[in-house]
């Protein structure tokens, strides 16, 4: 289910402190685990994951609660579907801080050229031997237009535009990383364009791609079965 966060919920998210998020985060561990979510193995686990810093919890349960993040039934804790949604945002974020740094470190440069012979931040997926057999078995050219699902800051998506001409659209849910993507690639808007956008949520019109490309990224997927579903109904039928 899709959950739309009124103006109000959404400053409620840019104003959360460092133990609420961190509460989120050890809530949402637990109910993946399946582990007991009451207070006493949230504290363990706090302590764990962060020392000392979380051994005061009330006030962050409290801040939750109001806010509807989370919710709590027979004295266990879980995260409401505001709560879901507000920290794959919070994740996003800094996630997405995170690829930037990485993106303008010369020394992370300098590892991808060594490691997998040119500087296009793989982030570990892909050397340019595997990248350019890709583009060989996907005969890409000015023709054709090319989805790139998870693309980070948009290095390898760029240059799959700059060495094939094809017109490429890249996602990804990380903002900073698109935005950083966008103002990098200012002047070949022609053929190369970024949106921020969830891969549950994929949203394009039917037919518009002749190729969709993901690479390392569909693991992040909610619902799998679904982002296919929406892949097919976006992707052109074969040309014989």
């Amino acid at each position: 289910m899709e959950v739309k966060l009124d103006h109000s919920q959404i400053d409620i998210l840019t104003d959360l402190e460092k133990p609420e998020i961190q509460l989120l985060y050890i809530i949402n561990l637990l109910m993946n685990s399946k582990e007991k979510n009451n207070k006493e193995i949230i504290y363990t686990t706090s302590k764990k994951m962060y020392g000392e810093n979380l051994l005061e919890l009330s006030h962050a349960y409290n801040v939750l609660i109001n806010n509807n993040l989370i919710k709590e039934v027979d004295d266990e804790y879980s995260l409401t579907e505001i709560g879901k949604h507000s920290l794959k945002k919070i994740r996003a974020h800094n996630f997405g801080e995170m690829l930037v740094i990485t993106d303008k470190s010369k020394l992370y440069g300098k590892f991808c050229e060594l490691v997998y012979g040119k500087n296009i931040s793989q982030f570990n997926m892909m050397d340019m031997v595997q990248l350019n057999k890709l583009l060989d078995l996907l005969k890409l050219n000015k023709n054709k237009k090319v989805l790139d699902i998870g693309c980070a800051t948009g290095r390898i998506t760029e240059y799959i535009s700059d060495t094939t001409q094809a017109h490429v659209i890249g996602i990804d849910f990380a903002g900073k990383a698109i935005e950083w993507a966008q103002e990098r690639t200012k002047s070949k808007q022609n053929r190369l364009v970024f949106f921020t956008m969830d891969m549950d949520t994929i949203d394009f019109p039917e037919r518009t791609f002749n190729s969709i490309i993901s690479i390392d990224t569909l693991y992040f997927a909610e619902n799998l079965e679904n982002t296919f579903l929406q892949m097919m109904r976006i992707l052109k039928k074969m040309e014989r």
